[in-house]
């Protein structure tokens, strides 16, 4: 299933920055996608299939940044900067808790 991402690696290379940072991050989304675990044996597998030549040390630089964490909830977590507006302009209540007072 891998070998069919290289025409998206190749439009995903252009968009700048550090070409290393950015294939190990598509990496380990794919992974991630797949259901396997994104370690750097998995990564660089990832990367190799795709032609895509990194420094030696990347793969495993972000296998180590995403060990132990669940990569769903690093991409539904949001920025921060304020309360959740609902339709309609009023302010969720928090998860877990009552409605905010005066609200």
């Amino acid at each position: 299933r891998v070998s069919g991402t290289s025409t998206l690696w190749a439009a995903a290379m252009a968009l700048g920055g550090n070409n290393n940072e950015l294939a190990c991050v598509y990496a380990a989304l794919i992974c991630h996608d797949e259901g396997i675990e994104a370690s750097a044996t998995n990564i660089a597998a990832i990367l190799k299939a795709a032609n895509i030549e990194t420094e030696a040390y990347w793969p495993t630089l972000f296998a180590k940044l995403v060990k132990g964490k669940n990569i769903g909830d690093m991409l539904t977590a949001g920025g921060g900067g304020g309360p959740v507006v609902a339709a309609g302009g009023a302010v969720a209540a928090p998860t877990g808790g009552a409605a905010p007072a005066g609200g």
